[in-house]
């Protein structure tokens, strides 16, 4: 899979008058790559997160899923993450291990859209194709959002058509330092009926060990 712009028409940023909401379900295929370069022992070290994730999103029943394989600093896996926010419960299912733990999930669900708090940057075209015939015409925004004490800002591009989220960088702001690339590609609206059960989780899952 591979991303690139190849057409920019930059415009001055303004404000969003109404908001873009992506359909109320689908399934995409994303890539993604945390970057950082910590400073150890006086030399810095580069450090590198990759995944390839399938994730689901349904906003009539206020629930994503989030099928993970990953490797970096951090270990590597394959992991199945379930929001579940009408139940407030949070899953993570170790695939490998098949084993299942669970935490209390106290936020609210949120549209996946692009409100008036989002500033407009450019169109843009996602791809490669010299004729247009293989691109993505997307529209790209610049969002930043505070959470608790961590102040995170968010390029972001969605489809012109569909509204569904097909590119974000996300960097710390204010102190935290980090750049978090994600890219998202073969969207499927609704979700298949092959994957109805994917918000399902395990009868096994135990109420403890799911860490923030």
């Amino acid at each position: 899979m591979m991303f690139g712009l190849m057409c920019f028409a930059v415009l001055v940023g303004c404000s969003v008058a109404e908001q873009f909401c992506p359909p109320a379900s689908w399934r995409g295929e994303r890539v993604s790559a945390v970057l950082s370069v910590p400073k150890i022992d006086n030399e810095y070290e580069p450090y590198r997160d990759e995944g390839h994730e399938l994730v689901y999103y349904d906003a009539s029943q206020q629930k994503i899923a989030v099928v993970s394989n990953y490797t970096g600093g951090t270990g590597n896996g394959d992991i199945k993450i379930i929001l579940d926010y009408p139940g407030k419960k949070e899953y993570e299912v170790d695939l490998a291990k098949n084993t299942c733990k669970s935490k209390d999930l106290t936020d609210p669900f949120k549209k996946r859209c692009i409100g008036d708090d989002a500033t407009f940057l450019y169109d843009a075209k996602i791809g490669f194709s010299s004729d247009g015939s293989d691109t993505v015409t997307a529209k790209v925004y610049y969002i930043e959002e505070v959470y608790e004490t961590h102040t995170i800002g968010e390029v972001i591009a969605i489809t012109s058509d569909s509204y569904v989220p097909i590119q974000s960088t996300r960097l710390g702001r204010k102190g935290d330092e980090f750049l978090d690339q994600t890219f998202t590609g073969n969207v499927v609206s609704p979700i298949p009926d092959a994957d109805a059960d994917i918000f399902t989780p395990p009868d096994s899952c135990s109420s403890s060990g799911v860490p923030n």
